[in-house]
């Protein structure tokens, strides 16, 4: 086994399978030259097996579907056949006994490992069962001399019996990261043909039909689309860092950092690498594709690679209502099922391990599969009535693993609670306490021991506006009158939502920065500080719309919210790091203050 990696990517290998004909269902096409990526979860699904097979009968291991665990029973065989040990391959047509350099088998019958040789060994046979596409289990007899390793998608049908007869523990497989991606499209069977193509069409668009539409062509097609619109990003970047009234002679550190997005590198600007993905500007082209289709369809590999060589994406989701996304949720919550057909699109299931190396059975916390899903099937949900939200909020806040969706609800009840179109008072705002100096300081707030305040006076109705922060802003904060800001993408950088009231006679104006979680611990990404910083510099750009204001000094007051479901508890906000960093115009920190909504 040879580590392939470089830099964080040091628990991801090749292993190599060798060349010539199998008999084996794996085929040597499935991927590219004969090899395979082994994620850390691989590796640590392995030593935890190891350390675990003398005290427990077996595991069965499951995950989200679509990443790797047929994969990862190749490199359970490659490893055990490298150390000589005696291995059951058991699959949905044949059952492979490796003996002594020998490979026996026979059609997957009842009783069929009867049939197979004996082994004078005294230990455990390791078996290996691989039956994800049938809806039962191996036909197993009694007594067998046997260690199971099973891999499944989710569905407790496959595995309820070897658990109750040889003491399995369920295991999860995590998914991949975005590095392991990025490794492993490399080795995607049609990567080759798919880059060539690429390199032929960035950055002039194929045009017209000089060649019958292949698979390949559309998926081209659409990732020149989203290099393009990287690009498109890249210019806007750069030029809101060279344009904006906020900077100063002395702000060349805030230029270069608003200059540079997350998934290019700095050298790759607009006349730079990305206009021609050859060599090194490949890997960069590669990772805005792999985090266009991510954004999409989550952190499988199958889902993943499918969205960038077959342009096959999540448009097509069904319409969910409240009761439809429940009976999802609490399926797998109840039953460990996750349907072949849609449910897998619209969630995804992350394995939570009570201790390091622990031989329990795995419980597990569920979340939209990724952020373009959640977008659509909230946004759909966001006419629910209000009665609906709350009791769905406190149905999935009592369920273990199901508070993210908790979450999600909390957001879409505070919209409407914070914009005032829930026609309440707002609670009072109650201060935080900075408990950390530096550059990245943490603010905490301690509920006090007597009754807090109840909401007083009259609500204030903003107008609800979506605006696009990936564009201008001067596009969509162009006048002065209160509105309650939602970014079209939820779960921005450092902030869920914001509001801006102005005061024309006094030229000043209000910012309140609103950030929406059920967490009692929460961050954030000093990426929002450059937007918080734009939004400043737009306000200003209102309230000195003449030239008798533009002679009057404006004065802005940023307040940051942190916005939690009653009732009041300890809470803390951790800013990231530059909060401290001083500019000369649009200053970001402000007074920091938690809010607790009513649900």
């Amino acid at each position: 086994m040879q580590d392939v990696s470089e830099g964080p990517l040091d628990l991801v290998h090749e292993l190599d399978l060798g060349s010539g004909d199998s008999q084996l269902p794996w085929r040597q096409n499935a991927t590219s030259g004969g090899t395979i990526i082994v994620t850390k979860s691989y590796s640590n699904l392995y030593n935890r097996i190891l350390t675990h097979r003398e005290s427990i009968g077996g595991v069965a291991i499951t995950g989200q579907p679509g990443i790797g665990k047929t994969t990862f029973l190749k490199y359970i065989l490659a490893r055990l056949l490298s150390e000589k040990q005696v291995v059951i391959l058991y699959t949905t047509e044949y059952v492979f006994l490796f003996y002594q350099q020998r490979v026996y088998y026979h059609p997957e019958v009842p009783g069929v490992l009867s049939r197979l040789p004996r082994t004078r060994s005294k230990h455990l046979l390791w078996m290996l069962v691989d039956m994800d596409f049938v809806k039962r289990g191996p036909h197993l007899g009694i007594d067998l001399h046997v260690w199971p390793i099973l891999a499944s998608s989710p569905n407790r049908e496959r595995w309820i019996g070897l658990t109750a007869q040889y003491d399995v523990r369920v295991w999860g497989m995590e998914l991949w990261t975005r590095e392991e991606l990025i490794s492993g499209l490399r080795l995607h069977p049609r990567y080759d043909l798919f880059i060539a193509e690429l390199k032929k069409a960035w950055p002039t668009r194929p045009q017209g039909n000089a060649s019958p539409p292949t698979m390949v062509r559309a998926a081209v097609h659409r990732a020149v689309a989203v290099l393009e619109s990287a690009r498109a990003a890249t210019a806007r970047e750069m030029a809101d860092a060279k344009g904006d009234v906020s900077m100063s002679s002395n702000d060349e550190d805030y230029r270069m950092a608003d200059a540079t997005p997350s998934t290019i590198n700095q050298s790759d600007t607009v006349d730079g690498a990305l206009e021609t993905p050859v060599d090194h500007a490949t890997t960069d082209a590669l990772k805005t594709l792999i985090d266009d289709a991510i954004t999409e369809v989550g952190y499988a590999p199958r889902g993943v690679y499918a969205a960038i060589l077959d342009s096959k994406r999540h448009d097509d989701l069904p319409p969910l209502t409240f009761k439809q996304l429940c009976d999802i949720i609490f399926t797998f919550h109840d039953q460990r099922y996750l349907d072949a057909k849609d449910s897998h699109r619209i969630i995804a299931v992350y394995p939570q391990i009570s201790e390091a190396n622990s031989a329990d059975n795995d419980s597990w916390k569920v979340d939209f599969v990724s952020a373009q899903v959640a977008l659509q099937v909230m946004h759909r949900m966001a006419i629910q009535e209000h009665d609906d939200l709350r009791f769905n909020y406190h149905l999935y806040a009592s369920v273990p693993g199901c508070s993210t969706f908790a979450g999600w609800i909390t957001e879409l009840y505070a919209h409407r609670y914070l914009s005032g179109e829930l026609g309440a008072a707002l609670p009072v705002r109650l201060p935080m306490v900075q408990v950390d100096s530096g550059d990245a300081p943490r603010f905490t707030f301690t509920p006090p021991d007597h009754a807090l305040s109840a909401p007083t006076g009259h609500p204030l109705r903003f107008e609800r506006t979506i605006v696009d922060l990936s564009l201008p802003l001067e596009r969509t904060i162009v006048d002065d009158e209160p509105r309650y800001y939602e970014p079209a993408v939820p779960h921005n950088p450092l902030f869920d939502s914001f509001t801006i009231s102005c005061d024309k006679e006094q030229n000043s104006a209000v910012i309140s920065i609103f950030q929406i979680t059920k967490s009692r611990k929460h961050g954030g990404s000093q990426d929002g500080y450059p937007i918080i910083r734009k939004i400043m510099a737009c306000v200003c750009m209102l309230l000195q719309h003449d030239v008798l204001s533009q002679k009057r000094k404006v004065k802005l007051t940023l307040e940051y919210v942190l916005v939690r479901p009653s009732p009041p508890q300890g809470c803390s906000w951790q800013m990231p790091v530059g909060w401290s960093k001083y500019y000369t115009r649009q200053d970001h920190p402000g007074k920091v203050y938690c809010l607790h909504l009513p649900v």
